[in-house]
C-alpha cells in the first residue's frame, strides 16, 4: 500500500513540474504592436498563493516601478518586461502577462527563468543539474499567484 501510495505522489509530483515548465522565448511572437505602460510607484499588495496541493496562503507580490514594454505575445496574451528584477516577490527579471480580450486567461507575472550557480549545480546530483541547465532561459508564467485587482487598476496600456 505505502508502496502504490508512493508511487501516486511522485507521479502526480512530476506532472506537476512538467505543467510548470517554461517555454523558449523564441517560440513566442514579438507582438504586433509594441504598448506599454508605466508605474510612477512601486505597486504591492498581498495576494493569494496557491501551492501544487491547493492550499492557498497570502503573500507580498507585485512590481516594481519604471517602464513595461510588450516583449512577447501569444494566441491568449501579451508579456510586458520590466525593469531588471521587477517581480517584488522573488526579485527576478519578468513582468506581466496580460490577457487579450475574451482568451478566458488570467493576469500572471511572469520571469526568465535564472539556473543554479555552477557551485550549486554539484550539490543538488545530475538529473536536477541536466534539468536546471534545460530550463534557463526559459520564460515561466506564475500560475500560483492570483495578481490583485489593486496592481491591475495601477496598469494602464497605451
Amino acid at each position: 500500500m505505502i508502496k502504490h501510495l508512493t508511487c501516486i505522489l511522485i507521479s502526480l509530483w512530476l506532472s506537476g513540474c512538467a505543467a510548470t515548465s517554461g517555454v523558449s522565448p523564441d517560440s513566442l511572437s514579438k507582438p504586433k504592436h509594441i504598448t506599454e505602460f508605466t508605474l510612477q510607484d512601486d505597486v504591492s499588495d498581498v495576494m493569494i498563493v496557491t501551492n501544487g496541493l491547493g492550499s492557498k496562503s497570502e503573500a507580498l507580490s507585485g512590481l516594481i516601478k519604471g517602464r513595461y514594454l510588450s516583449k512577447y505575445e501569444d494566441e491568449k496574451g501579451v508579456f510586458y518586461e520590466g525593469p531588471a528584477n521587477c517581480l517584488i516577490q522573488s526579485k527576478t527579471t519578468g513582468g506581466i502577462y496580460l490577457p487579450k480580450k475574451g482568451s478566458g486567461e488570467k493576469p500572471a507575472f511572469w520571469a526568465y527563468i535564472i539556473g543554479l550557480p555552477e557551485s550549486e549545480r554539484a550539490k543538488v546530483g545530475v538529473i536536477v543539474a541536466m534539468g536546471d541547465s534545460w530550463e534557463e532561459g526559459r520564460i515561466r508564467k506564475d500560475w500560483w499567484t492570483t495578481v490583485s485587482d489593486k496592481l491591475l487598476h495601477a496598469i494602464k496600456v497605451q
